[in-house]
């Protein structure tokens, strides 16, 4: 969950707020599409007040109806599984086995690992304060890029997203 520095109508957030990245690509995309915010609301259906409350995080952006989210990823021109991570109605763990404190072990045991290669020459060595997020990109990119599998999951994130997002909803 990031801590954003949303700005504008909604303010200045000091504390997490879930799915804040999709509030933030929404607000990308309306700034690049040049609309008001205002046109912006109608276009996905929900109030201003309701998308203040949602900047604050006094609504809980992974709790949107299925309508809304839909038409943000119509909107947003991406696949519906995207705005579900981006929204965190799902996570990347939600594609792995096990718990997420087994999650968690899988990473740092890969991180060890990729942190003992020595043709990356200490790239990984301050890794341990990272995200989940961050370590699982790492390790994807390692196993892409040197042909290894580090982690046992149940689907390759990306793959998984590739497959889903292709399904209507």
């Amino acid at each position: 969950m990031d801590v954003p520095a949303v700005s504008g109508a909604e303010g200045s957030i000091n504390k997490p707020v879930s799915g804040i990245a999709l509030i933030n690509a929404l607000k990308n995309r309306a700034y690049e599409d040049g609309i008001t915010v205002a046109r912006l609301l109608k276009i996905i259906g929900i109030s201003r007040s309701y998308w203040n409350c949602l900047g604050y995080g006094q609504r809980y952006v992974p709790a949107l109806s299925r309508k809304v989210l839909q038409t943000c990823a119509d909107y947003l021109a991406i696949p519906y599984i995207n705005v579900l991570l981006l929204a965190e109605v799902i996570t990347p763990e939600d594609f792995m086995r096990g718990t997420n404190a087994d999650f968690r072990s899988d990473l740092i045991r890969a991180m060890a690992f990729i942190s003992s290669d020595p043709t990356l020459s200490g790239f990984a060595n301050d890794w341990q304060r990272l995200d989940n997020e961050a370590l699982l990109l790492i390790v994807q990119l390692y196993e892409r890029a040197t042909g290894t599998n580090l982690l046992a999951r149940s689907m390759d994130v990306m793959d998984g997203l590739k497959v889903l997002g292709k399904k209507k909803h």
